[in-house]
């Protein structure tokens, strides 16, 4: 059996995906699976060790006018040997209209995505021949695998191990100098995760250097932040030069390598990113800051898994969605940037206290 799984981006929305592969994995252990995605998050997939092929599009490129030409080639190119494959089962995770013209030029005999009024843009369901509803009020972690079970029939979905991805021989090189050099008994080792897709997901700069000297005040805790644009890397810089406990920036890794570092953690602190999901793959605990999102959907479940939610000091609200009806077009980020430590103090220290000290 061949199936492909279509999810283009973006990574966090990726790693809600991951337990997928495991599912049909145990659900049918000689199926091949392939899944296409953005390029940029192509070696994320490769470190899955239930996903067979993994085909790279540069589609986010196509917005740019820079080279437009060439990345169209590529993905047509990429696209025709797609088409080489006929698939018993192609499956639309992403459910907008980009995946759903995707779909059209792949070759398969049951197209699987959403009804009309599940799918995330309504035109994606043109494009397949079964359609599903979305069920209401699920984990993101669930919410697509569950898809994938009723259309299998499957009774149970829920409970699957995470993926824990393979190393390199030098990436675990890196790993043992980090282990051996940085991380020092008696203290505790907190990553931190500044960064986020949208400027009006983060945190104000000044927030951060006060959440960090408020913990390193009361504890002995090492920060390492991660990074993945240059913008995030000059603010971790930025953030170490003002804070008084110890601050390292770590650097620039694949998902393997991150997860790994992560596994050798006491917590995460960061925002509603990609990093929050990837800790909830290791059940890492962690406090997360939500702004024009709600936490019920995406924060890691669980009580070690503790969040912030900002208040919008324009009233706007979330009209029964997951996220700010004005997500997109908000410039200022205010319900995160205007929130202070006083909000949150006796949180966050009742959580590191509780989950990350003394677990249950």
């Amino acid at each position: 059996m061949k199936i492909m799984l279509v999810k283009l981006s973006s990574l966090g929305d990726i790693l809600h995906a991951y337990a997928i592969p495991t599912y049909l994995k145990q659900l049918f252990p000689k199926c091949t699976i392939t899944w296409a995605c953005d390029t940029r998050f192509a070696g994320a997939l490769k470190a899955h060790p239930h996903i067979d092929k993994v085909v790279g599009l540069s589609v986010a490129k196509l917005k740019s006018r820079k080279g437009r030409g060439k990345t169209f080639l590529g993905v047509i190119k990429s696209l025709l040997q797609v088409r080489k494959e006929k698939f018993d089962h192609i499956f639309d995770l992403q459910s907008n209209l980009k995946s759903g013209l995707l779909l059209s030029l792949m070759r398969g005999e049951n197209k699987v995505g959403f009804t009309f009024k599940s799918s995330r843009e309504w035109p994606a369901s043109l494009f397949v021949n079964r359609r599903l509803t979305r069920k209401e009020g699920l984990h993101k972690s669930e919410e697509l695998l569950d898809v994938v079970g009723r259309y299998f029939s499957s009774v149970e979905t829920k409970t699957l191990p995470s993926p824990c991805f393979e190393l390199t021989p030098d990436e675990q090189k890196v790993l043992d100098i980090f282990k051996k050099n940085k991380l020092i008994s008696g203290r505790y080792s907190v990553m931190i995760a500044m960064g986020a897709s949208r400027v009006n997901k983060q945190l104000s700069r000044d927030l951060w250097v006060q959440i960090l000297n408020c913990l390193s005040n009361q504890y002995s805790i090492d920060f390492f932040c991660v990074w993945g644009s240059s913008s995030e890397e000059r603010e971790v810089e930025k953030v170490q030069e003002l804070t008084r406990g110890r601050v390292y920036k770590l650097s620039k890794m694949s998902i393997a390598l991150w997860q790994g570092h992560m596994r050798l953690m006491h917590a995460l602190i960061g925002l509603d990113s990609s990093a929050l999901h990837l800790a909830a793959t290791i059940d890492l605990p962690t406090f997360a800051f939500f702004g024009p999102t709600l936490p019920a959907p995406f924060n890691p479940k669980g009580s070690s898994h503790q969040f912030y939610q900002g208040s919008c000091p324009y009233s706007a609200v979330f009209e029964d969605s997951e996220r700010c009806v004005h997500q997109k077009d908000c410039l200022t980020g205010a319900c995160l940037k205007s929130a202070q430590l006083s909000h949150f103090e006796a949180k966050i220290q009742s959580w590191f206290k509780n989950e990350v000290l003394f677990p249950n």
